[in-house]
């Protein structure tokens, strides 16, 4: 599914500047007092001029219009960042001396390509390798070392931040109207590996702040970190589909190659919300389920893991008591085995070693393998 953030994407976090929205007016070609977008020479897409504010954004937190930084880029040319209003603008904030942001770099240029025209990715280089304000310098070292197809650049001198943030880096995705959706998404808990980050600046492009989510169209339409049937507003348009089964015998471990039960998901539109939780509250064992596009060979090492339940499950997550996970629309096969913890006890007892898969808004849910005989299960 992608590599690990290893815990330590976001090592290397520091105090946040107070978020005052600070800022210099960029340099214009208008004798007008509004702010506007410069008319710099650049390579990188240009606003409408009607889309463009008239009046200066205040801050970085959700909801709030953006400030109008005043940058220059890789090319050495002048840009701002209201020159892309228009396009979901998505901000990876970083410095030099940062290591998890050099590992995300790589993705993020993938992520500019792949959504093309539909949103603007911008590294914005704060601080260079002795974490001092970035220069020139620093970003010609970034673009030697990690290359890049879309815009990085550093503050102009007659400009500054007017905030710093929390975790380095932070990924911020910004509305068509320059309001901010999200101010870092990579802070998500549930999401270990950076495809899933990637995954959710995907599914935010085309949102903004404020609007209804659609629960069918696979958009994060307010841009709030749930879509579809992850919402709590789409409750009542995803159908729950559930399947019980259990463990007769006790393995611990949850290999991804020790499958004990096997389930087919089909999904046709929309995401799919995925919760496992064992049946009983006296269960010693954890339940371990991953996923696979069916026809692949190679199991997610991602996995929707589920403790002893303590803390029963519920839909929308409201704690991270239970086992969740989504997927996109698309033919998965789901893997249940055991996890870990004092499981013999459990054993052969239907009661204490069952457990339960939830799949909301899936098509079909069905039972594919039953404890790893070969044969499906007849009661499924």
């Amino acid at each position: 599914m992608g590599r690990w953030i290893v815990g330590l994407a976001l090592l290397g976090a520091c105090n946040g500047g107070t978020d005052t929205g600070t800022e210099t007016e960029p340099d214009t070609d208008t004798d007008t007092d509004t702010q506007t977008a410069g008319t710099y020479e650049n390579d990188w897409y240009h606003a409408d001029p009607s889309l463009i504010p008239t009046t200066p954004g205040t801050g970085w937190e959700r909801g709030k219009q953006i400030p109008n930084l005043h940058l220059v880029d890789q090319n050495g040319d002048e840009m701002d960042l209201y020159q892309f209003a228009g396009r979901t603008l998505i901000l990876d904030w970083v410095g030099e001396w940062c290591a998890p942001c050099g590992t995300y770099a790589p993705y993020m240029d993938t992520l500019a390509e792949e959504l093309g025209d539909d949103a603007t990715v911008v590294a914005l280089m704060m601080q260079d390798r002795d974490h001092e304000t970035a220069d020139a310098r620093a970003v010609e070292r970034w673009i030697a070392e990690h290359g890049s197809r879309h815009p990085v650049a550093y503050i102009h001198p007659d400009d500054d931040w007017g905030w710093e943030p929390e975790s380095w880096p932070t990924i911020m995705v910004v509305d068509d109207t320059l309001h901010v959706g999200n101010k870092s998404i990579n802070d998500f808990q549930q999401d270990l590996y950076i495809d899933e980050v990637m995954d959710r600046a995907k599914l935010m492009t085309g949102g903004r702040f404020g609007n209804t989510e659609s629960c069918t169209d696979v958009v994060d339409n307010d841009m709030d970190g749930w879509t579809d049937c992850l919402d709590s507003e789409c409750e009542s348009a995803c159908s729950r589909t559930s399947l019980e089964g259990s463990f007769p015998f006790c393995d611990a471990g949850g290999s991804e190659t020790d499958i004990h039960d096997l389930y087919t998901v089909e999904i046709t539109a929309g995401m799919a919300a995925i919760t496992v939780d064992t049946v009983s509250t006296d269960t010693r064992f954890d339940v371990l389920a991953r996923a696979r596009p069916a026809g692949t060979e190679v199991w997610s090492s991602d996995a929707i893991y589920t403790f002893d339940d303590e803390i029963p499950c519920s839909h929308p997550l409201t704690n991270f008591g239970c086992g969740y996970g989504w997927l996109r629309p698309g033919t998965w096969e789901i893997a249940v085995t055991m996890g870990g913890g004092s499981n013999g006890e459990d054993c052969g007892s239907t009661s204490a070693a069952g457990y339960i898969l939830h799949v909301d808004g899936a098509d079909s849910l069905t039972a594919t393998l039953d404890d790893v005989d070969g044969q499906p299960d007849p009661q499924d």
